[in-house]
């Protein structure tokens, strides 16, 4: 179950936020304490309803999860309700639970995730060597519990936080729990840290404004996601199964600008959705995309592309393997260390996104980029933010065919039609693929993922709150009314699109 489906706008969500605030009305004369545990159990049993009507036999590994790093958190803390000091020396019992807790969490992620391609591989190596192999069968049909990827990295930043000493470990299992399995953020994030919602989750207030603003944020992500990146998802999947005889240049360009749109149409849309939906329970998620096809460089692209990983990437791959690194023989080569950190963490980035060889080689790609643009940081790759802007956009357009390509050989192929060896055709196959509606949908992203839209908005009401006076009042008005039936056609019309069964895939499902 998504948040783009009926089963969840119709039959889930308004019971859930009608408890939820029947409860809160019940509880207002509640102590603080008691309330929010009241409030938090709601969410906890109703996030395991949600994540169990997808994946019911895989709850025990959410649950699971959320237990180790509870009960890590707590041998860790050693009694203290307070953080840690950062400078005291960690006992050995401290250091066992710490690495006990993120070995468990990545076994299972390695063998949820990684054993079938594990298993695919010995395989292969097994028939060009001749070499008997043991029955690695079942471990290719290994299934991939729902949003693993997500609620693995969410709990071990909590426990790698305590053991540092940045925040004090809960003794609230209830708390803990809540956050881990809360559905808004379960099964494609942001990934959320303890330290960011943790206050919130025993001091939070709803208000109507709040509401207001996550209701409108929801719809808006819904939108994005039903009405551009379902409406272009077709066209693309249409050109990618092209055999690679029959994909023309232009036809790859198209192919490869469609997924473009989509895969950040997509993704945004359901942060966007997952931030309202949040919202409208009390949480303020931070946000996971700034308008990444805006960059003027690819290390700028990552710092606005899903901004939650990359920041967890960042603190807990690249800077303490960098830190590492240069406590080796390699501390006077700090462009090496650098250079291998990057390498690393985007190995961690590739491999987070999938077990293919695709996902590893993207990962790298982007490591071989980013280092090259850490050596020339003093001087960009290019000069001009203009040109800067299109460089970064081609390195982005040339990685989302390694990561939407089934193999490393169409990947190739992709790549060679983008730069004119493509088969002959010219512009004559693209009206195939491009329908009207797809087409409407192709601009519309296009300029969707630019931010002209925030720009005119901030000129509008910039010229419209110029004057206080009353007759601007019917202006600001008008303004909120346009505002409002905007987003009310946008429900209609994505209920429309959902109710009539068309194509309704979602990219970072399975992650």
């Amino acid at each position: 179950m998504t948040f783009a489906s009926i089963a969840f706008l119709l039959l889930f969500f308004p019971p859930v936020l009608a408890g939820y605030f029947g409860l809160l009305w019940v509880g207002r004369r509640m102590p603080d304490a008691r309330r929010a545990t009241v409030l938090n159990l709601w969410l906890f049993a109703t996030s395991l309803l949600f994540y169990a009507a997808s994946e019911k036999r895989f709850a025990w590994v959410l649950v699971l999860t959320a237990a180790i790093h509870y009960l890590a958190g707590v041998v860790i803390a050693g009694g203290r309700r307070e953080p840690l000091s950062r400078d005291a020396v960690r006992s050995r019992l401290q250091r066992t639970a710490l690495v006990a807790s993120i070995a468990a969490s990545l076994l299972l992620l390695a063998y949820f995730k990684y054993s079938p391609f594990v298993a695919e591989n010995l395989f292969r190596l097994a028939d060009v060597f001749g070499a008997p192999i043991g029955n690695l069968g079942p471990l290719l049909s290994t299934a991939l519990p729902l949003g693993i990827s997500f609620y693995t990295f969410q709990a071990i930043s909590y426990t790698i936080d305590v053991y540092e000493g940045k925040i004090a470990a809960t003794r609230n299992f209830l708390d803990f729990a809540c956050l881990i399995t809360l559905f808004p953020h379960l099964i494609a994030g942001p990934i959320i840290r303890y330290r960011d919602i943790g206050p919130q989750l025993r001091n939070r207030r709803a208000s109507l404004e709040l509401f207001a603003s996550g209701t409108g944020r929801f719809i808006v992500g819904l939108g994005k996601k039903t009405l551009i990146a379902n409406s272009v998802a077709t066209m693309v999947d249409r050109v990618f199964d092209l055999p690679t005889g029959q994909l023309t240049t232009a036809t790859a360009w198209l192919g490869t600008v469609g997924y473009a749109v989509q895969i950040y149409f997509d993704f945004s849309g359901y942060s966007d959705m997952a931030i309202g939906l949040g919202r409208m329970f009390g949480f303020e998620f931070k946000e996971n995309f700034a308008y990444p096809y805006a960059a003027e460089s690819v290390t700028d692209f990552w710092r606005r592309w899903h901004i939650s990983l990359s920041t967890w990437v960042r603190d807990y791959v690249f800077i303490p393997l960098g830190a590492r690194l240069f406590r080796t023989r390699l501390r006077t080569q700090p462009r090496t260390v650098a250079g291998l950190a990057y390498l690393g963490a985007f190995l961690v980035m590739g491999a987070w996104h999938g077990a293919q060889w695709t996902f590893v080689c993207w990962g790298l790609y982007y490591g071989v980029i980013l280092i090259a643009e850490h050596i020339n940081s003093s001087k960009p790759l290019l000069p001009g933010r203009l040109w800067g802007r299109v460089y970064t956009i081609l390195v982005v357009l040339v990685g989302w065919v390694l990561f939407r390509a089934p193999s490393l050989g169409a990947a190739a192929q992709t790549w060679r039609a983008l730069i004119g060896f493509g088969a002959r055709g010219g512009l004559a196959p693209i009206a195939v693929y491009l329908t009207p509606t797809a087409a409407i949908a192709l601009s519309v992203g296009a300029i969707g993922s630019l931010p002209v839209l925030p720009w005119l908005n901030r000129r509008w009401m910039d010229h419209v709150l110029s004057d206080d006076s009353n007759e601007r009042r019917p202006v600001v008005l008008a303004t909120r009314f346009a505002r409002v039936t905007a987003l009310a056609a946008v429900l209609v019309l994505s209920f429309m699109w959902l109710a009539a069964g068309t194509y309704n895939p979602f990219i970072y499902f399975r992650f």
